[in-house]
Parts: structure tokens; C-alpha cells; sequence
């Protein structure tokens, strides 16, 4: 098979997935692997949450996103494929706050994720904001609030 043909094949291959699945930009760059961390020469958005227990009022965490370690980051695997995935969502997001499908599949991914560590959570509290190479914040572009539907 000539050595052009397989990479036509695959990217038909892709496309066609990419295209039943939905949104084809987000989905191709959950497969293909990512080389943002050479790009990340400007602010960054930083998805936060503060739960319900927390004992000071304004504790924010960023939302956890462990899959994606140093060294995964250049090779295909599924975990950091999601860590990339998240990523870029929160940048989609930042850019695009006011877009409803974005703030729905944030805030469905954020709880998932605050879920997993914190599972008696009733009050979750997002915000994304913006931070520069120093660590400097800036003022949230968007807060929202989740309510436990079993509280």
C-alpha cells in the first residue's frame, strides 16, 4: 500500500467518526495528540470551585485534571487524550463564555470531575478566570453555581 494511501485511510477514517459524533474540532483534537505545552506562550484560562463545606468562603481549587502527566503528553493514550480534551474545553469556554452548549459541558465536566473526590458535595461554586506566567488572576469571566438534585 503506498505510504500516502494509509494516512488518507485514516484520516477518512477520523473524519467520518468525527463527523457522527458531533463537533468536529473538539473530537479530532481528542485524538490527535496535542502540542499546546509548546504553544502556552500566553494567558491561560483556570477553571476553579469552591464546595459547600469548605471552612473559608473564598477557597477556590482548580478543577482536577490528573490524567494528564509529562510524559503521556507525547504519546497517544486515552488519558491524556481526556486531559487535553479538558483543556481545551475550558479554553473554548474562556474565549466563548456566553455560548450555552460550552457552559452546559463545562459545568457537566466540572461536577463529574469534583464528584470523583468530593462525593457528598451538595453546593458546587465554578469560576473561570484568566492567569498570566506570573500567577497573576484576573477578575472571573464566568461564575455559576451547581445544586445537588438530591439535596
Amino acid at each position: 500500500m503506498p505510504e500516502g494511501l494509509w494516512v488518507l485511510g485514516l484520516a477518512g477514517i477520523l473524519g467520518f467518526a468525527s463527523w457522527r459524533a458531533g463537533e468536529v474540532s473538539v473530537f479530532m483534537r481528542s485524538w490527535i495528540p496535542s502540542w499546546r505545552f509548546f504553544e502556552n506562550t500566553g494567558n491561560l484560562p483556570v477553571f476553579e470551585f469552591s464546595c459547600d463545606g469548605d471552612s473559608v468562603a473564598d477557597r477556590w481549587s482548580p478543577v482536577p485534571n490528573p490524567t494528564g502527566s509529562g510524559k503521556a503528553r507525547l504519546l497517544y493514550s486515552p488519558g491524556s487524550n481526556s486531559f487535553h480534551a479538558f483543556e481545551t474545553l475550558v479554553l473554548d469556554f474562556a474565549l466563548n463564555p456566553s455560548h450555552e452548549d460550552l457552559v452546559s459541558c463545562l459545568v457537566d465536566e466540572g461536577v463529574r470531575r469534583v464528584l470523583a473526590f468530593h462525593p457528598d458535595t451538595k453546593t458546587i461554586r465554578f469560576k473561570v478566570s484568566w492567569t498570566d506566567h506570573e500567577g497573576t488572576f484576573s477578575d472571573p469571566v464566568w461564575e455559576g453555581v451547581w445544586n445537588s438534585p438530591n439535596s
